[in-house]
């Protein structure tokens, strides 16, 4: 399993709607409203990094209120 967090930009007054959408995704499992740089950070789950990508690409950057994303996939350290 691959944990992502997504930082989003999304275009202004289109925060709330981003977040609802953003929210209602199975994969989406916490959502938080960012002030600063981003507006938005979802962590997310994926089988694999292909899907973490898949993800990103079909489902949050192909939303109407989003400009941008920045992907930090995270790893597990033993």
């Amino acid at each position: 399993m691959v944990i992502g967090y997504i930082l989003v930009n999304t275009r202004s007054n289109m925060e709330k709607i981003t977040y609802m959408k953003l929210k209602g995704l199975k994969e989406t499992q916490e959502i938080y409203p960012l002030f600063g740089e981003y507006d938005l950070i979802l962590r997310v789950e994926a089988r694999n990094f292909e899907e973490l990508g898949t993800f990103v690409i079909k489902k949050v950057r192909s939303l109407p209120g989003v400009l941008d994303t920045k992907t930090l996939p995270a790893v597990q350290m033993k």
